[in-house]
């Protein structure tokens, strides 16, 4: 992987799960974790049909360190799940007014990277 790839800003936010009392979760607004450099991939789309609307959703892959992504700690005090992985991760890319959720996540190039796939919202 060629560093100077690395170009986009790029933040992370997250949201946190806690629990209503009643079996199920109320997402509470978080803020941001950190902005990080990572390299942006566009990806193609699915068209959707939501309430009679027929609309594109863009897919992005984005790949950062790995060192970058265990650094994201979402900070304490809160009564839920602190974890990354139980929690709603978005991320959005300098320059975009879009946000994306991270769909799916794995370790590549010889575990020293983390590709990101996300959908926009």
């Amino acid at each position: 992987m060629d560093v100077g790839q690395f170009r986009d800003r790029i933040t992370f936010y997250y949201s946190v799960k806690n629990a209503d009392g009643y079996g199920g979760y109320t997402a509470t607004s978080g803020g941001s974790l950190a902005t990080i450099w990572g390299y942006v991939k566009p990806q193609s789309g699915d068209y959707i049909d939501s309430n009679g609307k027929r609309a594109k959703q863009t897919v992005k892959e984005i790949v950062i360190r790995k060192k970058d992504y265990e650094s994201l700690q979402i900070p304490g005090g809160y009564s839920g799940n602190a974890s990354l992985e139980d929690n709603d991760i978005t991320f959005g890319i300098s320059g975009e007014s879009k946000t994306y959720r991270v769909n799916n996540l794995f370790e590549s190039h010889y575990n020293e990277y983390m590709t990101v796939l996300g959908t926009n919202q």
